[in-house]
Order: structure tokens, then sequence, then C-alpha cells
């Protein structure tokens, strides 16, 4: 299909204003994001998403102007309306928008979070102690819903209980003292049977000395009877 030089440049001012048509879209998503400060997941997913539509815009314009056929000087008259926008109206109109919301934040919305986050902090907290007093109260109240001689047959049962935990303990510190006697009786009991064995064995000892003593005593005794004899003579 042949053109005229007229509709070749009527179609490229026509893709040049899509180019910069575009180049606004892509300007208040920019906006977007500097309001509500998006991840760079979302970023991606945005961009992602943005180039899908702008094909699709782009198939639309080229099938209205050039019946769908494909020329190369219609995309270089979209990309440049596009990076002209970008660079000129773009920079501006972007630049103060987040200059904007960067004062919002700062001022309001970030200390306003701040105020929310603590407030809703105290709430929750003062919901927990309500419910726990609540759950209290609730089982104090079916506690007194119930018939006077289970809750006396309750309290009999935990007195039995307290009164078998004393058993217990009193029972454990006379197993103690019992220990104690036995261990005390058995040193006694040590003792006693050293000293008998120590007195068996020393025992002929002092036998055989007490008789060694008493030869000694009466030879003594023969020797100063036999001096007092001789001097009387």
């Amino acid at each position: 299909m042949n053109l005229t030089l007229t509709s070749q440049l009527v179609g490229f001012l026509i893709f040049f204003a899509t180019g910069a048509v575009a180049g606004a879209a892509y300007d208040i998503l920019r906006i977007w994001r500097a309001m509500f400060r998006s991840e760079r997941r979302t970023v991606f997913f945005q961009d992602f998403f943005y180039m899908v539509l702008l094909a699709y815009f782009t198939f639309l314009v080229n099938l209205a102007v050039n019946y769908g056929e494909l020329r190369l000087y219609l995309f270089a008259g979209e990309t440049l309306g596009w990076f002209v926008w970008h660079w000129t109206v773009g920079r501006v109109t972007v630049g103060l928008f987040r200059r904007l919301f960067d004062f919002l934040y700062r001022k309001f919305f970030d200390p306003a979070s701040a105020w929310l986050r603590r407030t809703s902090g105290k709430l929750l907290r003062k919901a927990k102690k309500c419910a726990k007093s609540g759950q209290k109260r609730l089982q104090s109240w079916k506690n007194s819903l119930k018939h006077h001689c289970s809750v006396v047959y309750n309290q009999r049962k935990a007195k039995r209980k307290s009164k078998k935990r004393k058993a217990r303990k009193r029972g454990v510190r006379h197993d103690e003292a019992d220990q104690r006697s036995k261990t005390s009786e058995k040193h006694f009991a040590a003792r006693r049977n050293r000293r008998l064995r120590n007195l068996r064995h020393h025992a002929p000892r002092a036998a055989a000395g007490g008789d060694q003593r008493e030869k000694a005593r009466a030879r003594f005794r023969g020797t100063t009877n036999q001096n007092s004899r001789n001097q009387k003579r």
C-alpha cells in the first residue's frame, strides 16, 4: 500500500501523540506509587500490566491509522512522544506530586498512623483484660448456678486433697526421721563393736602383765624378808 508523505506525516504525529498519552498514563502510575509507597514486587506487576495495555492500545491505533500494517517510523514516533513527555512535563508533575506526598506523609500520615498503632495496641490490651475478667465472671456465675450439694462435694474433695498432701508431707518427714535414727543407731552400734574388739584384743595382754607384776611383787617381798632376817641375826 503506497502512502503519500502527508499521510505518513499524519501517522507519525498521531503515534507521537499516542506516545505522549502513554507517558501521561505512566506518570499517573508513578504518582500512584508515590501516594501508596508501593514495594518492588507490586512495581514489577504494575509495569508488566502497563506494557500489556500499552501494546493493545498501540495495536488499536495502528489498526485505525494504517490498517494494521507495521511501519517502523510509526513506532519511532510513539517512542519519541513517550520520552518527550517523560523528560519534560512528566518530570515536573511527578516531582511536584512526590514532594506533596512526602510533605503529607511527614506531617500528617506518619504521625496519624503511629497514633493509630498506639491506640489500637491499648484497645487490644484492654479488650484482652475485659475478656479475661468476663471469663472469670462467667465461671463464677456457672459455679453459683450449681446445686449446693455439688458445691459442697467439690469443697470436700478439695479438703481431702489438701489433707492427703499434708499426710504425704508428714510421711516424708517421718521417713526422714526414721532414716536418721537408723543411721545414728548403726553408728553407735559400730562404735560399741569397736570397743568390744579392742577390749578382747587387749585383755590377754593386760592379764599377762598383771601376772608378771604379781610375781615381781612376790620376789620383792621375798628379798625384803631375807634381808630383814639377816639383819636380825
